[in-house]
């Protein structure tokens, strides 16, 4: 556990942040890859990216102030302060998912740039989860004979469920770059993401054993993770089976 790599007089590096950025950065250039063996623009997907950027750290706070409400009640204007930590990641996707669609209305790239961004997605989601592991959040359940301990986080061993969503975000990144190069409609390698990376993101959440996770607006029996990736389930589903009818 390693959450700040360095200091240098009032300059600090946090682990997190880096991994995110990494993420961003990878990611952004794996898409515009994707993009430019179609023939397209990779302007493009620099324009998007920047957008996506904005729309998704905008979202991931507000997801995380209506997970955690309580921790803002006393001093509001600590929403702001994003580079103290507190991100979720499906507001962020939420938040993504807007900004692509207000680029799309102003550039009409259409699902063939949003279909090169879906691979860097994953890409960027398996790199920020190291930073998660890095950091000590995110963590799952104890388990004597598979955890680690993560110092001043847990005592006692947990399972780096970090590390199991990194991997499966790898392997989801490489099979959907395969698929940009197989997909029989537009559309297809996003909703494919939302349909996978749901299912995956329910079965890590039952490993899940942070306490930092709260509720989504009181909702119960599942988790906030499950809940949206409930609903990430049936928005992929539903838009797979408009966008091969369409097509």
């Amino acid at each position: 556990m390693h959450p700040i790599l360095f200091t240098i007089g009032p300059l600090t590096l946090r682990s997190y942040g880096l991994l995110m950025a990494l993420g961003f950065l990878c990611g952004m250039l794996l898409a515009a890859w994707l993009y430019r063996r179609r023939g397209g623009d990779p302007e493009a997907i620099f324009d998007i990216t920047a957008w996506i950027m904005v729309g998704s750290i905008l979202g991931a706070r507000l997801m995380y102030v209506a997970v955690q409400p309580a921790e803002f009640e006393s001093q509001p204007w600590a929403i702001l302060a994003v580079w103290q930590g507190g991100l979720v990641y499906y507001g962020g996707l939420i938040g993504a998912c807007a900004a692509a669609w207000l680029w799309d209305r102003r550039r009409h790239g259409g699902w063939d740039a949003i279909d090169a961004l879906t691979p860097g997605l994953a890409l960027g989601q398996a790199l920020g989860r190291v930073g998660c592991f890095l950091n000590g959040c995110c963590y799952g359940r104890v388990s004597a004979g598979f955890g680690l301990v993560f110092p001043g986080v847990s005592s006692q061993p947990v399972l780096p469920t970090q590390l199991y969503e990194s991997a499966g975000c790898l392997l989801l990144a490489l099979g959907l770059a395969w698929l940009h190069g197989h997909r029989r409609f537009k559309g297809q390698v996003f909703a494919l993401y939302l349909i996978l990376y749901a299912l995956l993101r329910f079965g890590l959440e039952l490993l899940r054993g942070d306490a930092e996770r709260g509720t989504l607006l009181g909702l119960p029996w599942l988790s906030p993770g499950q809940w949206t990736s409930l609903l990430a389930l049936a928005a992929g589903l539903l838009l797979m089976k408009r966008l091969r009818r369409a097509a």
